[in-house]
């Protein structure tokens, strides 16, 4: 009995010090410097902007080092008169805005966790779940994202590449892309090459951009080498020696003092003399959220024979993609940062994609996308 009352004597004690511990915790981040915490994060924001984005030393794009300045004096007066976790983000966020980039924002604890978006509440009304679902003549195929660590895309290109075969004779495909914010753009590439093979593939895509210049700073590199080791553990052997080689090279930049590491696409002839082997109607859903891969996918998608592009026009994003995240100094949020730029890319900064045929996306099953093809 000694030990038992013991026990909980050290439990209770335990219990009563996660308590402190919770409060203190709350004290600190509701009733704290809200001022200071958000004028160094605004600070940080635009130092780690200047050292690290590629946009900072672009020469192609001047305007970017005024644009900071700008969003600088717009953040900074708000960040001075900052006294709660909303007013912080408030200064970040008109930091940011100025930009109008997806790809380079802040995420902090003040994000309301309830609030979903329109994509994100609409998932519960789309038809399927995530993968590869085939009912009689036709596959709906939901690619909610082509992050691995949020989305099993990994398993459903997998999937399409064992199933390709017989995804290719039905009557019907539906990319369901609608929530799809990006992720891996490879991905996209893999299931477009599986299902239209990949010498079609190299006839009827054209090469997205003639290259990207890499930021070339010790902590991007870093980045990319950390990025090339996940690979490997993962046993992809040849996208590790890939990305080991473009960590290489941006090791050789940075020590020797250039801007940029320079990475060249290979250009190639389009002809689209060959027959595409999809007998199937293929249909791609999206809706406002397709953004960064999600839009590369649909860059491939629609240069291929044969597809029909339904739902709401597609987000844009700019020339700097391809994020990595660092913690604010206040350690209550996450600035996301492009590392790469563009060059000569097909699609414009701002581009999108409009359906050929307009619908409400949230509304869309298998028998209303049915109607609404054969209406047309």
């Amino acid at each position: 009995m000694k030990i038992i009352g013991l026990i909980g004597k050290i439990v209770v004690g335990i219990m009563a010090t996660a308590l402190l511990v919770a409060v203190i915790l709350l004290g600190w981040f509701w009733f704290g410097d809200w001022q200071s915490r958000a004028v160094r994060d605004v600070e940080f924001v635009h130092e780690t902007i200047l050292a690290h984005h590629p946009g900072a030393v672009d020469p192609e794009n001047p305007d970017f080092l005024v644009r900071m300045d700008d969003a600088l004096a717009r953040a900074l007066p708000l960040a001075r008169s900052a006294r709660s976790p909303s007013d912080h983000r408030a200064a970040l966020d008109a930091y940011t805005d100025v930009f109008a980039d997806g790809h380079l924002t802040v995420a902090t604890i003040a994000d309301a966790p309830g609030a979903i978006s329109r994509a994100t509440a609409n998932r519960d009304q789309m038809s399927g779940t995530a993968g590869v679902d085939i009912s009689g003549n036709s596959a709906w195929i939901t690619i909610s994202s082509f992050n691995e660590r949020t989305a099993p895309i990994a398993s459903i290109t997998q999937s399409i590449e064992a199933r390709a075969g017989t995804l290719r004779s039905l009557d019907r495909i539906v990319f369901d892309l609608r929530g799809n914010g990006g992720g891996d753009s490879a991905f996209g590439t893999r299931i477009a090459r599986a299902l239209w093979t990949a010498e079609v593939y190299r006839d009827w895509v054209p090469v997205s951009a003639g290259g990207v210049d890499w930021r070339a700073t010790a902590d991007n590199a870093a980045h990319v080498h950390g990025i090339a080791e996940k690979h490997a553990s993962r046993g992809r052997s040849e996208a590790a020696q890939s990305w080991t080689r473009l960590a290489e090279r941006l090791d050789a930049a940075v020590a020797a003092g250039e801007d940029y590491a320079r990475q060249n696409f290979r250009t190639r002839e389009i002809t689209r003399t060959l027959e595409s082997p999809v007998s199937a109607d293929v249909i791609v859903i999206t809706d406002d959220a397709c953004a960064s891969s999600c839009l590369n996918f649909m860059d491939e998608l629609l240069a291929l024979p044969g597809v029909l592009h339904v739902g709401e026009e597609t987000s844009s994003d700019t020339q700097y993609i391809d994020v990595r995240y660092v913690n604010l100094p206040s350690r209550v949020g996450r600035l996301f940062i492009p590392l790469k730029v563009y060059r000569d890319r097909r699609r414009p900064p701002g581009g999108t994609y409009v359906p050929q045929i307009a619908a409400d996306a949230s509304s869309l099953d298998a028998a209303s996308l049915e109607a609404l093809t054969r209406s047309q």
